[in-house]
C-alpha cells in the first residue's frame, strides 16, 4: 500500500477549494434571496457589496484551482506535497477573509441585532445616497457602507481606502488589510448600546462624512484643512496652533456633515459622548479638538446654518490654550461654511434648516419635530418613503428622547427609554425609501477578480502549522 499519492494529495486540496466555492455560492444566493422589500420584490440593498466580496474571493479560488489543475504530477512527490500544502494554507486564509465580511452581513439573521441594523441600514442610505446628487457624481456611486454591531463605545467608520486601520495583532486582520487594494465595502461600527439607545444612530451622519469627504473632489481633504489653517493663521496664532487645527480637519468635516444631515441633533448626540469633567473636556487631542472646543465649533457651524442649539456650558476656568481655541471656533466656522464646495454639498443633500427648526405644531411644523411627536404618539406619521426620511426620523428620535427621557429627572428614564427605543427603531426602519439600492460603478474586469487577494496571499508569511 503506497504511503504517498501525488494525485490524491492534489485532489484533496482541490476538494477543499470546491467546498469553499460551494459554501460561498450558497451564502451569496441566500443573502440575495433575503434582500427583498416587505412586499417580496427584489431590493438590491446589498447587491454590490455581495458581488464585490463574492467575486474577489471566488476569483482567488479559481486562480488557486487553476494552479492545482495545471500541476505536473510528474514532479517529485515532495515538491507536489509542499505545493499542495501551501495552497491549502492559502485556502484556509481565504475562508478567514470571507468570514470577516460574512459575519458582519449575517448579524442581520441574529434576533438581537436585526431590528437595529435594519434601522441603521436605512439611516446609512439616507445619509449616503443624497451625496451623489452632486453634479460631478451623478453617474458614479460606490457600494454603500455596511453597518454592523460591535461592543464599542461610539460609532466609527472604515473607508474603502483605509484598510491599514485593520492592522492588528490578530493575523486575520493582517490578511484582510493586505487582501484588497481597497475594501470591497466601507464598514461602520454601531455600538451595541444603540440597541437600547437608538438616538446614537444620529452619529451615522458623522461616519458617512468620513466616507464621502475624499469623494467630493481631488484633494478636498487638503483644501478643507487649508481653509481651517488659513482661518487660524489670520487670527494671529502660532504655527503650533495652526498645525493642531489642521490635524483636526477630517473630524471637523465629519461633524459638519453630521449637522448637514441631522441638524442640531448631531450636536446634541455628540454632546452625550463628549461631556465629562472640565479638566478632561479641556484637553486637546491628536485628531479631535478638546471636547469643549469641538462642541463650541459644532454650535458655531449650526448657528451659521441657522439651526438652534442649546447653550454650551463653558469650563469654570479655561486655560489660555482652551480660551484661544474657543475664540478661534467662530473664525473656523465662517471659513469652512463659506467654501463653495460646502455650499454645493448642502444644496445636493439638500440641507434645509426649516426641516429641523421653526414653525409650530399644526402650522408649518418642522419635519423632524413631526417625527418626534409621531414617535411619542402625539402626531400622525409624516410623509415618508423619501431618501431623507430615515435621517429625519432618527433625528426626530433624538428629539423625542431629549424631551421624553431627559426632560424630567423625577421620571423613570430607563423605563421610558426602553419603551421609546423600540418605537424609534421601528419608525426609522418604516421610513425606508423604496427602490433598488445597488451602486453605480465602473464595470469590473472579471479577469482580474481575485488577483489582489491572491497577491496578498502570496506575499503573506503564512504559518505552516
Amino acid at each position: 500500500m503506497p504511503l504517498l499519492s501525488k494525485r490524491a494529495r492534489r485532489d484533496q486540496a482541490l476538494a477543499e477549494l470546491d467546498r469553499l466555492r460551494q459554501e460561498l455560492q450558497r451564502w451569496y444566493d441566500d443573502r440575495t434571496e433575503a434582500d427583498r422589500h416587505v412586499d417580496g420584490s427584489p431590493r438590491g440593498q446589498y447587491q454590490t457589496q455581495l458581488q464585490s466580496i463574492s467575486s474577489e474571493v471566488s476569483g482567488a479560488v479559481k486562480i488557486l484551482a487553476d494552479d492545482l489543475g495545471n500541476l505536473d504530477l510528474k514532479r517529485d512527490v515532495a515538491d507536489i506535497y509542499e505545493h499542495c500544502a501551501l495552497i491549502e494554507r492559502q485556502t484556509y486564509w481565504l475562508w478567514r477573509v470571507w468570514y470577516f465580511f460574512r459575519e458582519k452581513f449575517d448579524q442581520r439573521n441574529d434576533p438581537r441585532f436585526d431590528k437595529i441594523l435594519r434601522a441603521a441600514d436605512e439611516v446609512v442610505w439616507s445619509c449616503y445616497r443624497p451625496f451623489f446628487e452632486l453634479p460631478a457624481l451623478k453617474n458614479w456611486r460606490p457600494p454603500a457602507p455596511l453597518p454592523y454591531i460591535e461592543p464599542t463605545f461610539s460609532p466609527s467608520a472604515l473607508r474603502r481606502d483605509q484598510r491599514q486601520a485593520l492592522d492588528r495583532k490578530d493575523q486575520d486582520f493582517l490578511l484582510v488589510k493586505g487582501a484588497f487594494a481597497e475594501l470591497p465595502v466601507p464598514l461602520i461600527k454601531i455600538p451595541i448600546a444603540s440597541i437600547h439607545n437608538p438616538w446614537a444612530l444620529v452619529l451615522i451622519g458623522h461616519e458617512i462624512g468620513h466616507i464621502v469627504q475624499p469623494l467630493l473632489e481631488a484633494d478636498f481633504n487638503q483644501t478643507f484643512a487649508d481653509a481651517i489653517q488659513t482661518a487660524v493663521e489670520n487670527a494671529g496664532v502660532d504655527e503650533e496652533d495652526q498645525a493642531a487645527w489642521s490635524a483636526w480637519a477630517d473630524e471637523i468635516f465629519a461633524d459638519l456633515y453630521c449637522i448637514l444631515t441631522m441638524g442640531q441633533w448631531g450636536v446634541w448626540a455628540l454632546a452625550q459622548f463628549e461631556t465629562g469633567r472640565p479638566e478632561v473636556m479641556s484637553e486637546r487631542r491628536t485628531v479631535y479638538p478638546a471636547a469643549y472646543t469641538r462642541l463650541k465649533l459644532m454650535h458655531a457651524m449650526a448657528d451659521r446654518l441657522k439651526l438652534p442649539t442649546e447653550k454650551l456650558v463653558a469650563p469654570p476656568a479655561p486655560s489660555k490654550e482652551l480660551q484661544k481655541d474657543l475664540t478661534l471656533s467662530g473664525a473656523v466656522a465662517d471659513a469652512i461654511i463659506a467654501l463653495p464646495k460646502i455650499h454645493e454639498l448642502a444644496a445636493a443633500l439638500p440641507f434645509d434648516a426649516s426641516a429641523y427648526a421653526g414653525g409650530q405644531p399644526g402650522k408649518n411644523m418642522p419635519e423632524v419635530e413631526q417625527w418626534s411627536r409621531h414617535i411619542r404618539g402625539l402626531e400622525a406619521s409624516p410623509a415618508s418613503s423619501k431618501i431623507r426620511s430615515a435621517r429625519m426620523a432618527v433625528a426626530g428620535g433624538a428629539s423625542a428622547w431629549s424631551q421624553a427621557v431627559y426632560a424630567d429627572d423625577d421620571e423613570q428614564p430607563i423605563a421610558v427609554g426602553e419603551a421609546l427605543a423600540s418605537k424609534v427603531v421601528a419608525k426609522v426602519a418604516e421610513a425606508a425609501a423604496p427602490g433598488v439600492r445597488s451602486a453605480i460603478i465602473v464595470a469590473r474586469d472579471e479577469r482580474k477578480a481575485g488577483r489582489a487577494l491572491m497577491d496578498a496571499l502570496v506575499e503573506l508569511d503564512l504559518p505552516s502549522g
